[in-house]
């Protein structure tokens, strides 16, 4: 008798057990820069990740199953990067969303090794283009900038160019420079001078503005944050150095604009966002996101939300849950909506995405036609 009832107890406790692992959260990890200075990208991506995990959740989550947003600040160091994202594989996470800078890609071969996804929304650095890995982008590659950059230069009809470009994150900023360099050649022109500098609070912006004003040059191109770029452009202004400025998409933000005011007046930067999108999809999110926010969505906001919804799709759609399961089916699948266009992957899970020019004008972001 007693046997039987320490053995009913145990089915129990199976059951009841089994119960609620199946009502349980899923839980969904998020690592980025969110404090320092490079936290611009970092926090706005944590933005679009929270919206996201909302809305799906009052929505019934999956199958009944709420999403769990588990947050690290990677503190934009590879190896706390590591540190954190090994964190969130002990905890149980399904997936990772992150990082948010090149210099991170480090932790990948963390990803391979114990067959974690990673979906990264603004990662766009080359090396990891047609790699078969656990590493996914919903961000085209720097070459994409490059070419885009290139491109405003020569409609601008720059002929004297500089290139400046941040040390840290080089595994996206040398290579993108260095692609900016193979295009401007193949047009017969070149580029006058090439700095690279760390980014430091002892950063002698001044000093390194200097420079460019005695190169002579018409146009330069900063590969750096946006608050890089508006300290630069500020040490131009106070230079009176006559010089028209180009910014890839890791600059192209709203801090671009509160950090650097009327000094950052006709930068040309490219974004992967149509400001003037007319799409119900994309215009509720800035909504939502602006009510919640107080601030205008960045590119690393939607990218990130559209992420988390390309994961929601695929945790309804698998027949078990699994990281393994999921990056499958997003493979397989290749095809998602985005909020302003579809966005389609390849066996690599590497993008194409259109990339538009912007002026800031009148202290706004406008299309440049």
């Amino acid at each position: 008798m007693k046997k039987n009832l320490i053995v009913g107890i145990v089915v129990l406790i199976v059951f009841f057990s089994g119960c609620q692992t199946e009502s349980s959260p899923i839980k969904i990890g998020y690592a980025a820069g969110i404090t320092g200075k490079y936290s611009q990208l970092g926090v706005a991506s944590m933005y679009g990740a929270e919206l996201a995990i909302e809305e799906i959740n009052a929505e019934g989550g999956i199958h009944g199953r709420e999403l769990e947003l588990i947050i690290k600040d990677d503190r934009s160091d590879a190896e706390i990067a590591r540190e954190v994202d090994q964190e969130l594989i002990d905890e149980g996470v399904v997936a990772i969303v992150g990082h948010t800078i090149s210099s991170m890609i480090h932790t990948v071969p963390l990803m391979n090794e114990n067959h974690m996804l990673m979906i990264s929304p603004t990662i766009a650095t080359d090396t990891l283009t047609g790699k078969d890995d656990y590493f996914i982008r919903v961000i085209p590659s720097n070459f994409d900038q490059a070419e885009k950059l290139a491109e405003g230069i020569f409609q601008d009809n720059q002929q004297h160019i500089a290139v400046l470009y941040e040390k840290n994150n080089s595994i996206f900023t040398k290579v993108l420079a260095d692609f900016f360099l193979e295009i401007v050649e193949s047009k017969e022109r070149s580029v006058d001078h090439m700095v690279a500098f760390v980014s430091a609070d002892e950063l002698d912006y001044m000093g390194i503005a200097s420079d460019i004003k005695e190169k002579d040059v018409d146009s330069l191109l900063i590969l750096a944050s946006a608050y890089d770029v508006a300290a630069f452009a500020q040490a131009l202004h106070i230079l009176e150095c006559d010089v028209t400025i180009y910014i890839p998409a890791w600059g192209t933000t709203n801090d671009l604009l509160v950090y650097g005011g009327k000094t950052v007046e006709n930068v040309t930067g490219v974004n992967f966002l149509d400001l003037e999108s007319e799409n119900p999809k994309y215009l509720a999110f800035s909504e939502s996101y602006r009510k919640k926010y107080q601030m205008e969505p960045s590119f690393s906001a939607v990218f990130t939300y559209e992420s988390i919804m390309i994961l929601k799709e695929a945790l309804l759609n698998v027949n078990e849950i699994s990281s393994e399961n999921i990056r499958t089916y997003i493979l397989e699948q290749g095809k998602f909506g985005g909020l302003q266009s579809d966005i389609v992957f390849d066996a690599y899970g590497d993008v194409e995405r259109e990339v538009y020019l912007y002026q800031v004008k009148d202290g706004k972001f406008t299309m440049k036609k």
